[in-house]
């Protein structure tokens, strides 16, 4: 970890800076671009169990991830707020959920909360086939701004006998456009 503060939920674990992430719940870390996305699949008040690199040994620290929102800020203490469901869009093959909240938001390389984060791509979907991958963000749709699975639904059923969707999707920090063929079974 290049800095960790400890009133945030990995310096109250005890990550210390210096620290180097192997795995996230289990499942290995390839790179950085990957621990965010194995942290962007989970939510606020999951727990995210971490075997950690440091001074040659491996450590273990568990992580109750916060939220970070305004409304969390400002919410009596002791209520935790209703976590947003996963919801699906069949059409593509995909699972997803508004981003959460600023938190989420940095870990996936977005300037701010927007989008809707993919949680699950479904096997030879024609999302999967044209390379969405869980943890990309779903900020437009035909050119038009979705932050909620409702305005992606809209979006989907206007585009009609076209037959394909175009994506703007952030990627780690970066925009990338993203043509889907529509399966309408």
């Amino acid at each position: 970890m290049a800095q960790v503060f400890p009133e945030d939920p990995a310096g109250k674990a005890g990550v210390k800076q210096g620290d180097v992430i192997l795995s996230v719940n289990g499942k290995t870390v390839d790179d950085n671009n990957d621990l965010l996305r194995k942290i962007a699949g989970l939510r606020p008040g999951d727990k995210a169990h971490l075997v950690l690199w440091r001074n040659g040994e491996k450590v273990k620290a568990t992580v109750t991830l916060g939220d970070r929102s305004k409304n969390a800020r400002q919410q009596q203490p002791g209520k935790k707020p209703a976590p947003q469901k996963d919801q699906s869009a069949q059409e593509l093959g995909i699972t997803l959920r508004p981003v959460a909240d600023e938190n989420e938001a940095k870990a996936l390389g977005l300037e701010k909360p927007e989008g809707l984060v993919i949680t699950g791509v479904k096997a030879n979907s024609p999302a999967m086939r044209e390379g969405l991958r869980q943890g990309d963000v779903i900020v437009q749709a035909n050119q038009q701004d979705v932050n909620s699975v409702e305005q992606l639904r809209k979006v989907l059923d206007a585009a009609g006998e076209r037959g394909a969707i175009m994506l703007l999707v952030k990627r780690q920090g970066r925009s990338v456009f993203i043509a889907i063929p529509i399966d309408k079974k």
